[in-house]
């Protein structure tokens, strides 16, 4: 569960509203955004923000759907980070820590 910085949604008038960033974070409030473009749009500006504000080896709900790395069924993200190849050094060096890859 990622932790949320309520900070992010009060920086900017253009902020973002609550709902549209549970929307991108987690891939709740799927009316949160009027159009598709709208969301892809609101996730490349806020992406550094948003990839802040959750767990080492997790990434928000728009990282898979804008960014087009998939998945497999029953995986978690630290998993499908680490087949892809994209899981930051920090990030191998706590999940090895923990024990959670090798």
């Amino acid at each position: 569960m990622p932790r949320i910085n309520r900070r992010l949604r009060a920086r900017r008038s253009d902020a973002l509203t609550e709902e549209q960033m549970w929307a991108l974070l987690l891939g709740a409030y799927p009316e949160a955004f009027q159009t598709p473009e709208q969301r892809e749009k609101a996730w490349f500006r806020y992406r550094e923000e948003l990839m802040r504000e959750v767990n080492p080896g997790c990434r928000p709900s728009a990282f898979w759907e804008m960014e087009h790395y998939e998945k497999l069924p029953g995986e978690r993200d630290y998993q499908a980070l680490h087949r892809l190849g994209l899981l930051t050094t920090e990030e191998k060096t706590l999940l090895r820590r923990w024990g959670w890859i090798e």
